[in-house]
């Protein structure tokens, strides 16, 4: 069950116009809502459901789960990244780097953590 959720969560919040994970939209996916900057992309949701759908992959072994999981790491990789080995906050709809929606500063767990857990399931 949780892996059908995941998978509908990603259909619904991904952009297939200019791709990456929007913010925040309704239950079908369609309208913004009443969330500051809803149309943006944090990087903390792309990293999240990296870990998702290697979780689910190897869970269930089924082709949407790698599916999903490479077209989010393409775009979090070709997008997020900065040269200093931090990744930026937030993009707009466009994935354009954005004025962060949260704190000026990030917690310095979450990305490692992420990551960390993203090469333990892929081992």
């Amino acid at each position: 069950k949780c892996c059908r959720m995941i998978k509908r969560h990603l259909e619904l919040g991904w952009d297939d116009t200019y791709g990456g994970i929007m913010l925040a939209l309704d239950i079908d996916g369609k309208k913004p809502v009443a969330w500051n900057r809803n149309e943006c992309k944090p990087w903390w949701a792309h990293v999240e459901a990296l870990v998702a759908t290697a979780a689910a992959w190897k869970h269930t072994g089924e082709d949407w789960a790698l599916e999903w999981h490479r077209k989010v790491h393409d775009y979090a990789f070709a997008h997020y990244p900065s040269p200093y080995g931090e990744w930026v906050q937030w993009l707009d709809r466009e994935g354009n780097k954005a004025e962060s929606a949260a704190l000026p500063v990030k917690d310095p767990f979450h990305l490692p953590r992420g990551l960390i857990e993203l090469i333990n399931l892929l081992e």
